[in-house]
């Protein structure tokens, strides 16, 4: 936990070093809003597994930790994938990731840190990939990245905190 706590102090202390202001053009933040208004409107109305879907994240992460088990939040995030299969949508990507991020926190706690790391990155991959992404994305991403800096080598620490930074403020423009 001290650990967790002085890697956290840390990347916030090299954040706030960052200088620079991300801007995006208004002709890049409308064309990134109407990405989004499509990315609503062309998830089926018939999927009920992103019905409630924060909810069924948070009682998947929460039974893994009473039953000492993460099936449930791995069911959880084959079914998100299997469902992008089906209608490449931005918006079950961003609730994949966040899925990983809650399973990532849940390895951690159980102190395995190998899986906790795989886990977080292939999170973090995934919204990479997504083309157009929105402030949630965004704010996700910086989340994720900053997580991931307590398994990061020394030299990538500078790195990471300085895409933390500009993803958390991109969030905050759109």
């Amino acid at each position: 936990m001290k650990t967790t706590l002085i890697y956290l102090a840390c990347s916030i202390c090299l954040v706030n070093s960052f200088k620079g202001n991300m801007r995006y053009s208004e002709k890049e933040t409308i064309a990134i809003r109407q990405s989004q208004d499509a990315s609503f409107k062309s998830i089926n109305q018939n999927d009920t597994l992103l019905n409630n879907i924060q909810q069924k994240v948070l009682d998947a992460f929460v039974n893994a930790k009473i039953i000492q088990s993460d099936k449930g939040l791995v069911v959880l995030e084959q079914a998100l994938l299997n469902l992008n299969k089906d209608n490449k949508n931005d918006i079950i990507i961003y609730w994949y990731s966040y899925t990983c991020y809650y399973h990532s926190i849940l390895n951690m706690i159980e102190k395995e840190n190998k899986s906790s790391m795989k886990i977080l990155d292939e999170g973090i991959k995934q919204l990479n990939d997504v083309n157009h992404k929105n402030s949630e994305h965004l704010a996700l991403l910086a989340l994720m990245e900053s997580f991931s800096i307590q398994y990061a080598s020394g030299i990538e620490v500078p790195l990471i905190s300085k895409r933390v930074k500009q993803n958390a403020e991109k969030a905050l423009l759109l």
